[in-house]
């Protein structure tokens, strides 16, 4: 599992250890309005632990993200799921993708 980098990035990358090895790729992307982006923000700069990012430089981070948008990525709506909610959906969806592919022989 690689948290934040694009399919692109990681062939980039480790692309001959991807294709030497069969590993396959399942992207997810993560969508979630700017507002409710900031209201979270807003939650999180209260632990010591975690920086304030300015409305503005989420907003640059936001049309970043925006414009690499992998259309083959599985979608995960953050305004409508919370963090317990979207660890449920990222395993089941792997399930899905994992039993797709042994059923279909999809590899």
């Amino acid at each position: 599992m690689i948290e934040e980098m694009s399919r692109e990035t990681i062939m980039k990358t480790i692309g001959k250890e991807v294709k030497k090895y069969n590993y396959k790729i399942i992207v997810f992307q993560f969508e979630i309005s700017l507002e409710t982006a900031y209201l979270r923000n807003l939650q999180r700069a209260k632990d010591k632990w975690h920086p304030f990012m300015k409305k503005e430089e989420m907003e640059k981070l936001h049309k970043m993200h925006e414009e690499k948008f992998d259309k083959r990525a599985i979608l995960v709506d953050c305004n409508k799921l919370n963090k317990k909610q979207v660890v449920e959906f990222i395993v089941r969806k792997l399930r899905w993708e994992i039993f797709y592919r042994k059923i279909y022989k999809i590899y």
